[in-house]
């Protein structure tokens, strides 16, 4: 399978789109090099560097840059004509392959190019304010017969009803929501923005006016009616500290909040009086810390509480909440210097949304939900095509992206093919260059505590193999290797240390170890399989070069950079 990451360089340089500039000038026709008979004009040497170049456009381009860029390009182009010889784009591995990833990139194409911008702008939108509602839910399982999914539509449609003609909201939530373990599943709604809410129910309640009532609707709990009560401007987040007492039975909580606040009040230090008397033990190495609060966290007099302290204010009085005691701090308010930060912000919250998933599935129900209608997977090539006419000009980029890929993996990357005769000889030519310094063969022995690495070292000491320490000792990790002189940590200690003993322990990747050196091994020359990777490293630029000469050579690749330097001053 070809990976995404290996295949964009080349899909990139594939990509030669016909001329869409305004209109033809001189310097866009003008010839700047040939491949196999064909011509390759200024201006698909220019679209081809602004594809191949993030975040370039034509106007960008230095003449320095194209000059450089021409011969890769050409020799691409090169490599494309050989790549067809060789039957690449018959061969049927390679075109499933493209077939696949035309696919994926067809989803990639929609979520970048429609779905995240339109989803972005909805959520900005909607970020802008806060909701509160209150529904009416009868849950229905996924398997229930379409008897029942009526008769609870029916019953929701009664429930609105009775909602506009003025009767109590409480009355019809017990009427009509289901009860399960004894509490009703619907009634007040919390406060509620963008991203805080399943989508179904969120795409409902935006469409609302104050005092609306939708129309029946279904969520992944069952089927629904909310009411809009409130409508308000978002309220900003606050980064909140607290001391914390929790409720008891007598004035003991109430006595306890109230020292701690005659200490602050007093002049004592807000850390030292969160260390003495709070008891939230999840905040109080923190100073208190709570975090960001806003609505969307939770709806309930401990949000009120803390969304209306004074900011101007160094702490409240003690508050009472439905938690219990608090004294409240707070450090800051959500803001923005400016709306580029902003937005960021709200793209990370966008991100981060339970309803959010930019994949495959989500671009198939943005079909569904913005367009009408449902495609199944085996059309979304089609249909981008007819959506987005480019699309289907960039098909041919990705196949010949293709080609050259399995063309450099064949030819030139593949071991396989590699002239062992001419490495032999390089290695013959050059033993110095083939050699092992002297090498310390090591264990190392990692584990989360010491107490393990005592325990190992205890087995060895008493005559135990160190090959047998894994299934010995339980929570030991072990690997083995050799390294020449090192100087990093914990390496360096190597070349200190006697055959057949331990180091001292140390810290290693959040964990504890210790070295066994087995053996010094003497310095001496390698084998040819031994070199054969380096020797393989040194070797390939060469047979780069020579392979490319070859192609050049075979195809008549030339370029023109008169032409080229003629066409460049024209255009600018």
């Amino acid at each position: 399978m070809l990976s995404l990451k290996n295949l964009s360089v080349f899909i990139i340089l594939a990509v030669t789109i016909p001329a869409t500039l305004s209109a033809q000038s001189d310097p866009d026709l003008m010839v700047v090099g040939t491949v196999g008979g064909t011509d390759i004009t200024y201006e698909e040497l220019l679209n081809n560097y602004a594809l191949n170049s993030t975040g370039s456009s034509l106007a960008e381009a230095t003449y320095d840059e194209l000059e450089s860029f021409l011969p890769l390009y050409l020799d691409f182009r090169a490599k494309i004509l050989a790549g067809k010889e060789m039957g690449y784009h018959k061969d049927s591995a390679l075109v499933s392959e493209y077939e696949n990833y035309l696919t994926q990139a067809a989803y990639s194409y929609w979520l970048e190019k429609e779905i995240k911008p339109s989803a972005f702008d909805e959520f900005k939108h909607r970020s802008g304010s806060e909701l509160k509602g209150f529904h009416i839910l009868i849950a229905i399982d996924d398997d229930a017969s379409q008897a029942s999914r009526n008769d609870a539509l029916r019953k929701l449609e009664q429930a609105k009803s009775e909602l506009e003609n003025g009767r109590n909201p409480q009355e019809v939530n017990q009427k009509f929501s289901t009860v399960r373990n004894g509490r009703s599943m619907g009634g007040d709604i919390p406060w509620v923005t963008a991203g805080t809410t399943v989508k179904e129910f969120e795409d409902q309640i935006y469409t609302l006016e104050p005092g609306e009532i939708s129309d029946p609707f279904r969520t992944q709990f069952g089927y629904h009616i909310v009411v809009l009560q409130d409508k308000r401007e978002r309220t900003p987040s606050r980064l909140a500290r607290h001391i914390y007492v929790r409720p008891t039975n007598d004035s003991t909580a109430n006595q306890k909040i109230t020292k701690a606040y005659q200490q602050l009040k007093s002049g004592t230090l807000w850390n030292q009086v969160v260390n003495a008397f709070s008891e939230d033990l999840s905040t109080i190495q923190n100073g208190g810390l709570i975090g960001w609060l806003n609505y969307q966290v939770a709806s309930n007099s401990f949000i009120d509480t803390v969304m209306n302290v004074k900011t101007d204010v160094s702490f409240t009085e003690p508050k009472k909440t439905n938690y219990g005691f608090h004294i409240f701090k707070i450090d800051s308010v959500e803001s923005y210097p400016d709306q580029e930060t902003k937005d960021r912000a709200l793209r990370e919250q966008l991100e981060q949304a339970s309803f959010y998933e930019a994949n495959n599935d989500y671009v198939l129900s943005y079909f569904e939900e913005k367009l009408g209608r449902g495609i199944a997977n085996e059309d979304i090539v089609e249909v981008t095509k007819e959506y987005y006419p480019e699309f289907e000009q960039q098909s041919e980029s990705f196949m010949r992206g293709l080609i050259v890929f399995k063309l450099n993996e064949e030819q030139l990357w593949n071991p396989a093919k590699v002239d062992t005769a001419r490495l032999q000889s390089m290695y013959h030519s050059n033993p110095a260059n083939y050699q092992y310094q002297e090498r310390s063969f090591y264990y190392l022995l990692t584990a989360r505590h010491d107490s393990t690495l005592d325990k190992a070292i205890q087995f060895v000491y008493k005559g135990g193999s160190v090959d047998k320490l894994s299934s010995a000792i339980d929570g030991l990790r072990i690997s083995s290797d050799s390294v020449s002189i090192s100087f990093t940590e914990p390496f360096d200690r190597l070349g200190n240390m006697k055959p057949e003993t331990f180091s001292n322990k140390f810290h290693y990747n959040n964990s504890r170890g210790v070295f066994w050196l087995q053996d010094k091994l003497r310095a001496r020359k390698m084998t040819f399989d031994e070199a054969f990777n380096k020797l393989l490293k040194k070797y390939q630029p060469l047979r780069e070069q020579e392979w490319l000469e070859s192609l050049r050579e075979k195809y008549d690749v030339s370029s023109d950079l008169n032409q080229l330097l003629e066409a460049y001053q024209k255009d600018s």
